[in-house]
């Protein structure tokens, strides 16, 4: 293990950490810019001089994490033996938090490109708020049909993946809110693949959770044109992972649609405890995906289904993701750069998925107005 001298730890000298050969590792050492009480050498107990730079800006859902403090290159190489569990634990935990950051980011373009609400305006209340559909333009879209199947269908317009119109919710958790709405099941059939993907490097077991909802901040309500109203389901899907040392922790990508504004990621424990009236069932991951693939296969092949729809634009994002690793660098790379780096690299695969997406969507909707199609879908799931 190489461990730089004293005199560069103290001029904020950065090591370098990589995985060598024979197991060993170095660590990356930044100087301590505030004295504090926990700031003493984790081995002698003297005032330290640095910490260990894998706890920078590490997010600690479970509580575990703890920074590590030296006072010299010598106590910090006598402790690597101890320590680079825990090191190699918080560098694991970044990454984690950056594949989360980059999935939830990717999920919203999806929402956005897949939208296919018509609706009229929106009333806000304490604790809910109501979406009322466009009726007017329901009416117009179904013509004479409309006596007919308006009291059990929600008729939509001649596209069926529609602009989502921010104008009408300026307010940002709003918008994340409806956009989720009901898009649990969604979110983990369209990102699965994406997660692992995002997670390569990492050991990790990723599953998926159907809870039982327990006390929403806020109440999505949907105001049908016949007049009758349905609320937000109270069942909700998410993913769990669970790292080497049995820490679980839950990735939710849609619980803005509940008031849950917090970055997605949470100890399985704590998400239990505050979130989760029941477990319904654990499956494997991958399981919604060929739960909706069978559903539009039983359909035959010449019938169009939402499921089939969705599939398509699956695997459009499929495709996108391995052509932009292909010309750019993998996704393990990537949640590995510095932090500029990473901005950027994200930013540029934001921007090439909106387009690759934008480009499915468009071609589905062709293909739906070629055919004749009518969606006619209750609601999003």
């Amino acid at each position: 293990m190489e461990v730089k001298g004293k005199s560069d730890l103290s001029s904020s000298s950065e090591m370098s950490h990589s995985h060598a050969s024979d197991g060993a590792a170095k660590q990356e050492v930044m100087d301590v810019k505030e004295k504090s009480d926990h700031s003493k050498c984790s081995v002698c107990g003297k005032d330290a001089i640095s910490v260990c730079k894998a706890f920078k800006g590490t997010p600690d859902e479970t509580g575990n994490l703890t920074a590590v403090y030296y006072c010299s290159a010598a106590c910090q190489k006598e402790d690597w033996p101890n320590h680079k569990i825990k090191c190699n634990a918080a560098r694991d935990r970044r990454v984690l938090d950056r594949a989360r950051e980059t999935a939830q980011k990717m999920w919203m373009v999806l929402c956005k490109k897949t939208w296919s609400w018509v609706i009229d305006q929106v009333k806000i209340t304490e604790r809910a708020v109501l979406i009322f559909d466009d009726l007017e333009s329901v009416k117009t879209y179904m013509g004479p049909r409309w006596e007919v199947f308006h009291k059990r269908r929600r008729p939509r317009l001649k596209d069926y993946f529609l602009p989502f119109p921010v104008d009408q919710f300026p307010d940002l958790h709003q918008q994340e809110a409806l956009l989720n709405h009901s898009r649990c099941g969604h979110a983990l059939f369209l990102t699965d693949d994406l997660v692992k993907e995002l997670l390569k490097g990492i050991d990790f077991k990723i599953t998926e959770v159907d809870i039982r909802v327990k006390d929403p901040v806020m109440m999505l309500v949907h105001v049908r044109p016949d007049g009758t109203w349905a609320s937000m389901p109270s069942q909700h899907q998410v993913f769990k992972i669970t790292l080497p040392n049995q820490e679980s922790l839950v990735l939710d990508l849609t619980g803005a649609q509940f008031g849950w504004h917090y970055n997605g990621l949470m100890a399985r424990t704590t998400f239990i405890k505050e979130r989760s009236e029941t477990i319904m069932r654990i499956r494997d991951c991958g399981a919604m995906t060929k739960e909706n693939l069978a559903e539009a296969d039983s359909h035959g092949p010449h019938k169009v289904t939402y499921p089939g729809l969705l599939g398509s634009i699956k695997d459009s994002i499929n495709q996108a993701l391995s052509k932009w690793q292909r010309k750019n660098l993998s996704f393990k790379d990537m949640l590995r750069c510095s932090d500029e780096d990473f901005q950027s690299k994200q930013a540029q695969l934001l921007s090439f998925m909106e387009e690759c997406v934008s480009k499915e969507v468009a071609k589905v909707n062709k293909m739906l107005i070629g055919v004749g199609w009518r969606p006619s879908m209750g609601t999003h799931a």
